[in-house]
């Protein structure tokens, strides 16, 4: 799924940064965990100038990154809540066994 989103990211960056560069290099579409995207062919990537090469390579870099930090955020907010969870129950002594009786 984390490829899935960078390609689809990627797709979506390179094509509002140079849809010259886009138009040369992108693959037919794709559908992949409901999400439509063109893959970029690595073959053509390295056919291109130096200079387009270097905008397309920046692109990538910035593109996984910011998916990276995307991502995440869900990692973190668990990290709170359950540090939260913990404080919690440290202030109220911590677990505590119950004894459960014989229903009548």
């Amino acid at each position: 799924m984390l490829g899935t989103l960078q390609e689809a990211w990627l797709d979506r960056n390179l094509l509002q940064a140079s849809p010259a560069l886009h138009a040369a290099i992108a693959e037919p579409t794709q559908q992949k965990f409901g999400l439509y995207f063109q893959p970029l062919d690595k073959a053509k990537i390295e056919t291109l100038s130096a200079a387009d090469r270097a905008n397309v390579e920046d692109i990538i870099f910035q593109t996984k990154q910011a998916v990276l930090a995307r991502i995440a955020i869900l990692p973190s907010i668990m990290f709170v809540c359950f540090l939260g969870l913990g404080l919690f129950f440290l202030k109220r002594g911590g677990y505590r066994q119950m004894e459960l009786g014989r229903g009548t």
